[in-house]
């Protein structure tokens, strides 16, 4: 499991490459495994849809959060 407030790469699916640049805002728990709401690093707002675990790992280089 990977924790709130935590710097993430995800993919919109296997074959994608991962992105960085996320932030794990809320983790969901349910149908025996995780799902992730993540945000921008420096948004407020997290995407609309929950990310499953398998497209979401811890960054492996801390991404660059905006001021403000």
């Amino acid at each position: 499991m990977v924790e709130v407030g935590t710097p993430v790469e995800v993919r919109c699916h296997p074959t994608c490459p991962w992105a960085g640049g996320w932030q794990v805002c809320e983790v969901l728990v349910g149908g025996g495994g995780f799902a992730y709401r993540v945000r921008r690093i420096g948004m407020s707002k997290p995407l609309a849809a929950a990310i499953p675990e398998g497209d979401v790992r811890p960054a492996r280089v801390p991404a660059l959060g905006r001021a403000g």
